[in-house]
Order: structure tokens, then sequence, then C-alpha cells
């Protein structure tokens, strides 16, 4: 399941105009921007494949055209950079 980044803000929007606990929202939010931060840490086309495919919440195959590599060169990035993304945000788990 992907869930982009302008789903997870508007999620967050939903949330502060009901009934909200500030504290929470704001863990969120830190969370997300330690998220950007290790995402930017990735070497870059590895960055670029979690980019475009949790942000712009695009399938492998239009990942792969955008960037000029096969789907499974996506795949194999996309797996690296998970487990990358993993260690980076341990403490977020």
């Amino acid at each position: 399941m992907v869930i982009s980044l302008d789903a997870m803000r508007d999620g967050l929007a939903a949330e502060m105009q009901s009934d909200f606990n500030v504290e929470e929202i704001v863990e969120r939010t830190v969370v997300q921007e330690h998220v950007r931060e290790a995402v930017a840490n990735l070497p870059e086309t590895m960055g670029k494949v979690i980019e475009l495919r949790y942000f712009d919440d695009m399938t492998v195959s239009a990942t792969a055209k955008a960037l000029g590599i096969t789907s499974a060169t996506v795949k194999r990035l996309e797996e690296a950079a998970l487990v990358d993304l993993k260690v980076a945000l341990v403490h977020y788990a």
C-alpha cells in the first residue's frame, strides 16, 4: 500500500478540523520531516524512485519510464531504499 505525503497531510488537516490531539499531530509532522530528510540522504536514483513511487504515487512502470530505467531496476532500488530507510528511521517505528 502506497500512501502519499499529500494524503498524510490531508489526513492531518481533517484531524485538525475535528477533535484532535495536538501532540500526535506534531509528532506526525516531525516524523514526516525525518522521512523526507532520510529520503534526501539516499543515493540520487534511489531517492528519486522513492519520491516517485511514494510521494507522487507513480506505478513501477511509470517510475521506470520517468527515470529511463527498467521496471526490474525500480523494484530493486525501491527494495534497497526501503531497507535503508527502515534503518535510518528505526526510532520512529
